[in-house]
């Protein structure tokens, strides 16, 4: 009784407090407590229409470590575009601190879309309700309860209102970030041990930092930073690093800006994504100008090493498994997402997707994500899927770009990092096997130095001006500036040496020098040294240039030698004079002549004909073959670069391909192929389907095997595999079992191969694994049972003929039976086992065989009598042969 009165007690509390719980959202402004199962909270008046010019706000709190999910079941509300009239909005905390996660009036107008669910990062969230004096709605209804805080988040570069999200992992939540006077964001990337999101900015030139939750905004870099197209925090080793695609570098920092090195500078072209290994000392690269390649390099930027260097196109999002050491990639030329190892081995290409832009690539234990400008997405796709198809995360953002995914928080060690080198006061840079190296950053940089400058003075005298160089200090330091000239300066002719020079507080310097050259009115300018080369057996050559003028534009008077000339081998030198107000000038230039090799150009892997095979629906596929390579001693000077390594083709058309190298000689080569797109729509051919397979066991379970089919397809591409049923080799109960094989193609095309297995009762007397209608054990072929069939008989005929061969043999023997004779004592047995015979004979021998002593008597006539003797051994002798003697009935006549 005391138990059943609880009971009724317990439902009564708990549905007081559904009850409760149910009114909660009634009133307009609220404190309300979340607790781990869900609550309803209501607009005012739900399910009626609310009231017009309502401020509504609600504190919903939980307990320390707990974060706030609110879902939401029914959402009507005036919808306007810009949310002007009926909105609501919701902020991640209470008070001083909260962030905005979303405001919305309705599922077509909401930021950063219309939410099934938010989820604060925090113990605490707000809503705020507000109406204007027009048209209502019934409001909204949700349910609200606390969850696990989140571990991890993104931070999404976006040119949508020129912002930064943060975006919780797992949930819809997220919220802006705009720094101070951000234009266009580009790379982005998230510190969890000080709190500090890195960005750039590709419009302002700068990369700068902020608080993950807001706050004053720190210009790291905007000197000597053009296009920084990515960068990354290495959170071990407290540096950043970023690639400039414009400057053609990579360089680091430390995280405070205040030491910066640039790393590499050469053999780069157009430089993007970059990850670290801050453990084994090595940062990675992708460079997408001519040729794309994947490189690695130590952490200082030297022991650089090619990864990926072949069928790359534009490698654009970068990012690395550092427990698998695996380094992924989304190629937006040839639209895949391909995989390979640190050290360049066991390269996969994962996903082959179409029609998306991917630019920044990020990965987790659960799945791949990456931007897609063209869609504004960022898209997902689960790691242990084996489907090819990627789905929307997050959408409706106005070109995605860079994209960072790390924890929320890592504290790291309880004391600041400090260099592994004590005598490190500047970068401390990791490298492999444990080595650090300190880099020495230089005092002051230089920018913008003047090239040469020659300027033509038709008084004599010339003002001549340019840009000045500047320099500046990494540390912050003061710079002097000592200068030899300044610009807007007249200048006489003749050559003049200008200098700047650029001086810290610590005297350290950098220099720049440069010359400014002014040439009188009259000077005739010759042209450059010309270098020709001839092939073997050709000793000369017509060289054409330009005859040169004064600065006036006149002709020179006389010259050695004329445009169109023929040289010899070897060096001429070419004068030409002029008097010019009674002025004489002259110049000269030298013709080079030299001769060489050169069979012409050659190719030496030019492709054949190419078939791209695509599925059905698809209207172009991106085609590549591998890099085609030319031979030639002298230089190449006109090599046609389209399609060299690849490009889009249309399906259902034969496109040629035409490559052209030609040298200075005018020897030509050509590269022809066709390349054709079609569709696949033929099925898989298989071969050898086994038949329906019958077994008859006396046990319950049965032994089986069969061959596996095999299949071909016109693509030349297809994939077998056991659908269906139980493999060949298993052991298989009583019953029938249907096996089905599926065969196929890359394209979609699919065929398969169906057969039964059926095991059943034996009858009597049959053995088991026997077919009973063959009398055969099935092997699931029939040639094996053509075999077996061979066999058993051929072995029937063969112990038939032994048969008849011994009664023949018996019958000889029978009837060349020799008399008896005499047998002489032996001693291989006691004497009382001895036997005679009447009769000559030539030797006794005793032996034992199939458990019977055996005496072998030779007689004249070479015909020996085998006969046996139904003795008793001595126990001595029976353990040494270990025989059976038979009955005496076996005793011959004649014989005792």
């Amino acid at each position: 009784m005391a138990v059943l009165l609880s009971l009724i007690m317990f439902c009564l509390v708990f549905q007081c407090q559904h009850d409760l719980s149910k009114a909660q959202g009634m009133s307009c402004n609220a404190e309300l407590t979340a607790q781990t199962y869900p609550q309803t909270l209501l607009s005012p008046n739900f399910p009626l229409n609310y009231t017009n010019d309502l401020h509504c706000v609600i504190h919903i709190t939980a307990i320390e470590g707990r974060a706030i999910e609110v879902e939401f079941i029914t959402f009507d509300l005036e919808e306007e575009e810009d949310c002007k009239k009926d909105v609501l909005v919701v902020y991640d905390g209470i008070g001083d601190g909260q962030r905005l996660i979303q405001h919305s009036c309705g599922p077509h107008f909401a930021w950063p879309h219309f939410p099934d669910a938010v989820r604060s990062s925090s113990n605490a969230i707000t809503l705020v309700f507000i109406t204007d004096g027009n048209q209502t709605g019934k409001g909204y209804e949700a349910r609200f309860k606390t969850v696990a805080q989140e571990p991890s988040i993104f931070v999404l570069a976006a040119q949508d209102k020129n912002r930064l999200h943060v975006i919780r992992r797992h949930s819809a939540l997220n919220y802006g970030l705009v720094p101070d006077g951000i234009q266009s964001p580009q790379a982005v990337d998230y510190d969890p041990v000080e709190g500090f999101v890195y960005y750039s900015d590709i419009a302002t030139k700068v990369i700068g930092r902020l608080p993950v939750l807001g706050g004053e905004t720190e210009i790291l870099h905007k000197k000597q930073i053009s296009n920084p197209f990515a960068l990354r925090i290495d959170i071990v080793n407290r540096l950043l690093y970023w690639s400039d695609a414009d400057m053609a570098t990579i360089s680091v920092s430390n995280l405070e800006g205040t030491q910066r090195q640039t790393l590499i500078d050469s053999d780069l072209h157009m430089p993007g994504a970059i990850v670290q290994e801050p453990n084994k000392g090595y940062i990675y690269f992708t460079d997408w100008g001519h040729p794309a390649k994947i490189e690695a390099a130590a952490g200082d930027g030297t022991l650089r090493t090619p990864i990926v260097t072949e069928r790359i196109s534009s490698p654009q999002g970068l990012t690395i498994d550092l427990n698998e050491r695996l380094l992924y990639w989304v190629d937006t030329l040839l639209d895949t997402l391909e995989m390979v190892s640190v050290s360049g081995q066991n390269r996969q290409m994962l996903r082959q997707f179409y029609e998306r832009d991917p630019f920044s690539l990020v990965l987790d234990n659960e799945a791949f994500f990456f931007t897609d400008e063209e869609w504004g997405t960022i898209e997902l796709h689960d790691r242990e899927s084996i489907t090819p198809g990627f789905r929307v995360y997050i959408g409706s953002i106005r070109e995605p770009r860079g994209l960072t995914l790390r924890p929320l928080h890592d504290y790291g060690d309880t004391v600041p990092y400090t260099c592994p080198r004590a005598d490190c006061n500047d970068l401390c840079l990791p490298m492999p096997n444990d080595f650090y190296v300190c880099s020495q950053v230089k005092p002051v940089l230089l920018r913008n130095c003047p090239n040469d400058i020659m300027q033509i003075s038709p008084n004599n005298r010339v003002s001549v001006t340019w840009t000045e160089p500047i320099a500046y200090s990494p540390k912050g330091l003061d710079i002097t500036t000592t200068k030899s000239n300044s610009p807007g300066e007249e200048f006489s002719v003749g050559i003049h040496h200008v200098s700047y020079k650029f001086e810290d507080t610590l005297c350290n310097r950098v220099y720049c020098n440069f010359t400014v050259s002014i040439i009188a009115p009259h000077m005739i300018i010759c042209p450059e040294d010309i270098y020709k080369k001839v092939p073997k057996g050709v000793t000369e050559v017509e060289v054409l240039w330009v005859p040169p003028t004064d600065t006036q534009g006149r002709p020179a008077t006389s010259s050695t030698h004329s445009p169109g000339a023929m040289f010899s081998l070897g060096t001429t030198v070419v004068t030409y004079s002029a008097t010019y107000d009674n002025i004489y000038e002259e110049c000269s230039f030298s013709i080079f002549v030299e001769q060489v090799e050169s069979p012409g150009p050659v190719f030496l892997n030019c492709p054949s004909s190419i078939v791209k095979w695509v599925k059905k629906g698809e209207t172009f596929a991106f085609v590549s073959w591998s890099s085609i390579d030319l031979v030639d001693e002298a230089h190449i000077i006109d090599e046609n670069h389209w399609m060299e390594n690849g490009g889009k083709f249309f399906t259902d058309s034969v496109e040629i391909v035409h490559l052209r190298a030609r040298d200075e000689f005018d020897n030509v080569a050509d590269c022809n192929f066709t390349v054709e797109v079609k569709v696949d729509d033929e099925k898989p051919q298989i071969t050898n389907c086994p038949k329906d397979i019958s077994i008859r066991s006396t046990k319950d379970r049965e032994f089986v095997d069969w061959r596996k089919p095999s299949a071909s397809d016109n693509s030349g591409s297809v994939n077998i595999t056991l659908e269906d049923g139980p493999s060949p080799g298993s052991t298989i109960a009583v019953g029938s079992m249907t096996v089905t094989y599926l065969a196929q193609d890359p394209y979609g095309n699919a065929a398969t191969c169906t057969f039964i297995v059926e095991v059943s009762v034996a009858d009597a007397g049959l053995p088991s694994g026997i077919d009973a209608q063959n009398s055969v054990k099935v092997s699931g072929n029939d040639n094996d049972l053509n075999m077996l069939l061979i066999i058993i008989i051929g072995s029937a005929i063969v112990a038939l003929l032994l048969l008849i061969l011994c009664a023949l043999v018996f019958l000889s023997y029978r009837c060349r039976r020799k008399p008896a004779r005499e047998i002489q004592r032996t001693n291989s047995l006691p004497p009382e086992y001895n036997y005679s015979v009447a009769g000559p004979v030539n030797s006794v021998s005793l032996g034992v065989s199939g458990g019977r002593v055996q005496y072998r008597v030779a007689v004249p006539d070479d015909e020996p009598l085998y006969d046996t003797a139904a003795v008793g051994l001595p126990p001595a002798y029976e353990e040494e042969k270990k025989v059976d003697l038979a009955d005496e009935k076996d005793i011959p006549p004649g014989y005792q």
